[in-house]
């Protein structure tokens, strides 16, 4: 249910002035992939280049381009410094118990 996580990233969604922000959600599915598998920053800019599904997972389309791995470290560190990661992570966990799923590294 991505509208919950929505509703928690609300807060980022301003970029302010330059050019557009990626849309926080984009870069939060980004990351549930990255700590799914155990990618480094690169290595998630790279397969998201590169993994059709990937792109699909986080709502790129083949065409569009892709956040590099500055974009992935700094939305990263917001999270953290906003104090979201660990409500973003919980609700994750919230949501894949109720659905009775398991989640494992590389899977």
């Amino acid at each position: 249910k991505w509208y919950r996580f929505e509703k928690l990233l609300n807060p980022l969604r301003d970029g302010g002035p330059g050019r557009a922000a990626w849309p926080p959600l984009v870069l939060f599915k980004a990351l549930l992939l990255q700590s799914l598998y155990g990618l480094s920053d690169r290595d998630l800019e790279e397969a998201l280049g590169d993994r059709l599904s990937f792109r699909r997972f986080v709502g790129l389309g083949l065409e569009e381009s892709i956040p590099d791995h500055t974009v992935l470290s700094r939305f990263r560190n917001l999270l953290v410094g906003e104090g979201l990661m660990e409500r973003l992570f919980g609700e994750l966990d919230r949501q894949v118990e109720k659905a009775g799923v398991i989640l494992k590294r590389g899977t």
